[in-house]
């Protein structure tokens, strides 16, 4: 029903039309779509310096959606001019955007070097979120187009571990959305911090109340990625446990053991004074792991 409501729908004489047509497309198995040759000279035409860097964006994701062949070399020289006259910061993530369609044998460098000056062009917020003037949407754009790119030319991205973990507290710092495109955005922020090959951001949440882990003498923990998706492959240590009056440390350096989905520390054989006590918990066993270490 989708598909054909997406060909029923199609403008074949619309370029954001085309586009929204190859995502979906690609997103839905065994839907394909036929471009005629009329449609596909209208993609290619839009890959022009006289297109906005949005339709040469639509445009090159169309023909890559759809299979069709590109010069990515010529679209790269549209695009890098076209940037020129709008460098704005969204025209700039669309360029990410569209390089990541383009062929690794192009020379892209010119594309990726965006990243750093986009970096410097976000505002820090108290120390603990990092985010564009232009709000919460480009910010988790830009994420999602940053790992897509640079997961595609094999280069980590030029953004610091603590910069990837101020960027996550201010995309994931609403709880309700403004807009569908809004909402759009922070899942594919959130997609692209899950499933990358430089930076994996882990959730570590305590399952169970406090009473529970009091008197089952076991503490339990969910470790996950942001996507809430367990992280059973990891290995996880408890690197102390202090006595909040005392600061004496009573256990360290113990493994957690995995039961299912969590992990546990059993620690009915230590002999704990009453009273309140900090954990550091440290979870290992990929080099992709950041904010990692939890109190």
């Amino acid at each position: 029903k989708a598909c054909a409501f997406i060909k029923s729908n199609l403008d074949p004489s619309n370029v954001d039309s085309l586009f929204y047509a190859a995502q979906s497309s690609q997103a839905l198995s065994g839907c394909e779509i036929s471009i005629s040759n009329e449609t596909k000279d209208l993609l290619l035409a839009a890959v022009s310096e006289d297109s906005s860097v949005t339709q040469i964006y639509h445009a090159v994701a169309a023909l890559s959606g759809f299979g069709l062949p590109l010069a990515s070399q010529e679209a790269l020289g549209a695009l890098t001019a076209r940037l020129g006259k709008e460098e704005t910061v969204l025209a700039t993530i669309q360029a990410l955007q569209t390089a990541s369609h383009l062929s690794q044998q192009a020379d892209l460098r010119s594309i990726v070097e965006e990243i750093e000056d986009l970096v410097a062009r976000l505002d820090e917020l108290g120390g603990v979120y990092l985010q564009f003037e232009e709000g919460l949407e480009t910010t988790a754009l830009f994420v999602a187009a940053t790992y897509k790119l640079m997961d595609h030319v094999g280069t980590e991205p030029s953004i610091k571990e603590d910069q990837v973990i101020q960027l996550m507290n201010a995309i994931f710092s609403k709880k309700n959305f403004e807009s569908l495109s809004e909402a759009f955005s922070v899942a594919s922020a959130a997609a692209a911090l899950s499933q990358n090959r430089y930076h994996v951001p882990v959730v570590v949440v305590p399952e169970g109340t406090l009473s529970d882990t009091h008197e089952q003498a076991i503490l339990r923990l969910q470790v996950t990625n942001v996507l809430s998706q367990p992280l059973t492959q990891a290995t996880v240590k408890l690197e102390h446990a202090k006595s909040v009056a005392s600061r004496a440390t009573v256990l360290q350096k113990t493994s957690f053991t995995p039961v299912g989905d969590v992990f546990e520390l059993n620690f009915k054989n230590v002999k704990f004074a009453s009273g309140y006590y900090d954990f550091s918990v440290k979870v290992e066993g990929d080099n992709r792991y950041i904010a990692n270490t939890v109190e």
